[in-house]
């Protein structure tokens, strides 16, 4: 939606963006835009499978038996071609969103953090705040203060893992494929 790519993603960028501009951090940037082995890219798509299916079966056994609305669908070829043009602008957008994302979060913050603070300790934090950046996307939807709790530690349990993937490739896309793939399964459902 709009309010999702004016409210997520971007805000680190800019960070980013001010920080080199003002030469606060003279050291060198690996910025991980570099091939990524196509087994780390198809693990970093395994891993957001195995986060969703787990998502899945623990909100399945959390959610009270409410009945699913009924929704009319529209299976004209006209329909079914707006559906099609609408998931691939969709995707499309959420990619970059992720390459943005990877690129401020893992690649710029990530190592500040962990010289900083230590390898896990640097990984806990800068996935606990990759959570709270999220954070107004709940005002927006109007969740309450547990639900709000929950999503920012699920985003900084992701963002451990994002995190991970990232050193672990030494590239950004197989952490842009993994968060990429979340988003849009999160988001199937909407559409």
């Amino acid at each position: 939606s709009v309010i999702y790519v004016a409210v997520v993603g971007w805000q680190p960028l800019v960070g980013f963006a001010i920080a080199r501009r003002l030469g606060s951090d003279e050291r060198p940037f690996d910025d991980g835009i570099r091939p990524v082995a196509l087994r780390d890219s198809l693990f970093s798509v395994v891993v957001a499978g195995v986060v969703l299916a787990v998502a899945l079966a623990v909100e399945t056994m959390l959610s009270r038996d409410e009945a699913v609305p009924q929704i009319a669908v529209d299976l004209s070829l006209a329909a079914s071609f707006r559906l099609v043009v609408a998931l691939v602008a969709i995707m499309a957008i959420l990619w970059l969103q992720a390459i943005i994302e990877e690129l401020a979060w893992r690649s710029y913050v990530l190592p500040r953090l962990m010289r900083a603070l230590g390898a896990w300790p640097g990984l806990v934090v800068h996935g606990l705040l990759w959570g709270v950046c999220y954070s107004p996307l709940f005002a927006v939807h109007g969740a309450n203060l547990m639900q709000s709790l929950g999503y920012v530690v699920t985003c900084g349990l992701l963002g451990v893992v994002l995190g991970w993937l990232r050193l672990s490739a030494r590239s950004i896309y197989a952490s842009a494929a993994s968060n990429a793939t979340l988003t849009i399964c999160a988001g199937l459902p909407m559409l």
